[in-house]
């Protein structure tokens, strides 16, 4: 009960404020007029491409920032990418629809929710794939225009942002298999060239070849390897760790001109970077005996991934050796005790690796005084 009379109160109290602001006329401020709702719409695409992967097309498009307001994009809901396949259907006499009549009868082919954008996007930008299995019969491709439209999450939307266009070609298909060997520098990956293109002809239209790789066998990444397209069927991988395990796809590039058009990835062939590699052995080693101290001298071995070095000593003659230090020697000398110098001694070195892989012996001698 009291809450409901402070309600009344208070309702009472404002009234009789109105009614005193409309007697004394200029004794009450102003009430502003009431202003329109902020609409906040996506900017349209400004930056949509596609590219041919095969018989589909790929778009990429930057997710958007801004509203057309100048307020931060915070309430896109959803992207809709609309289709349109060129041909005297559609053009009549065969000149291109005007933009505002081929937006008309565009199909929208995509509609993707807030929800699954994390499919889609990749750094910001929507990696969105049309499927038309382009080359699945004689006939050939058709120019294919594409728009996309961003909704808010009240169904508003601005224009349809600049259309893209491609006209497919066919081109090869990716090469069947691939072969891998690990050498001590490199990762060589070898293919064989595609013998026809997609749609059964030949020559098969080849601009070169990209690589994928990846660490994972379920992903493709989507970057490649080399900077520029390959012109032979084999690659050196010189950018690899020993221990791990490397997935390699070939794409077989149809064109590398405007539009550009390369096949899927190929199934991925396996390179298991296993070191094996016995290291370079040092060399110039020898022995000084200085009183009762016998210095062992060496110039380190060539090769990069050398952790240090083993030392062994024996009789002249003997089978049974003792290693001298425990723990591998990291510099290019080290002194040694024999404390029995009626024997000839001889000295063996051996570099070791980071993988524990071993170099082949280098030996000498010191003779008894």
């Amino acid at each position: 009960m009291l809450e409901t009379k402070s309600i009344r109160y208070r309702i009472s109290t404002a009234f009789l404020l109105v009614i005193a602001c409309v007697i004394l006329g200029s004794g009450c401020a102003k009430i502003a007029d009431p202003q329109p709702p902020e609409i906040r719409i996506p900017k349209p695409a400004s930056d949509l491409a596609a590219q041919q992967s095969g018989d589909t097309v790929v778009l990429t498009l930057s997710k958007p920032q801004w509203n057309t307001n100048g307020s931060p994009a915070t309430t896109l809901a959803r992207v809709e990418v609309y289709r349109l396949i060129d041909d005297e259907s559609t053009s009549g006499s065969g000149q291109n629809l005007p933009e505002e009549q081929a937006i008309r009868r565009a199909t929208r082919v995509r509609s993707i929710p807030s929800s699954r954008f994390s499919e889609y996007l990749r750094d910001n930008v929507f990696v969105i794939r049309d499927d038309l299995q382009l080359f699945k019969d004689s006939k050939s491709p058709k120019k294919i225009r594409y728009w996309v439209v961003f909704r808010n999450n009240k169904n508003q939307f601005a224009e349809p942002g600049k259309e893209t266009v491609i006209t497919p070609v066919p081109i090869p298909p990716p090469p069947e298999g691939c072969l891998t060997e690990v050498t001590e520098d490199s990762i060589n990956v070898k293919w064989a060239a595609p013998t026809a293109n997609m749609d059964g002809s030949q020559p098969a239209r080849i601009a070169g070849y990209n690589i994928y790789r990846s660490e994972d066998p379920g992903k493709i990444p989507s970057t490649k390897i080399n900077v520029e397209p390959l012109e032979g069927t084999e690659f050196e991988d010189r950018h690899f760790q020993f221990g791990n395990t490397y997935y390699y796809r070939i794409g077989t590039v149809g064109s590398i001109r405007n539009p550009y058009a390369e096949s899927v990835p190929s199934k991925p062939c396996t390179a298991v970077a296993q070191d094996k590699f016995s290291p370079a052995p040092p060399s110039d080693f020898h022995a000084i005996l200085d009183g009762d101290t016998v210095y062992l001298q060496w110039s380190l071995s060539s090769s990069p991934d050398v952790a240090g070095y083993r030392i062994y000593r024996q009789e002249k003659g003997s089978k049974t050796r003792r290693i001298l230090h425990k723990e591998l020697i990291t510099g290019f000398s080290f002194r040694d005790n024999p404390k029995d110098f009626d024997r000839s001694w001889e000295y063996i070195i051996q570099a070791v690796d980071r993988n524990g892989n071993e170099s082949t012996e280098v030996r000498t001698e010191l003779q008894k005084p």
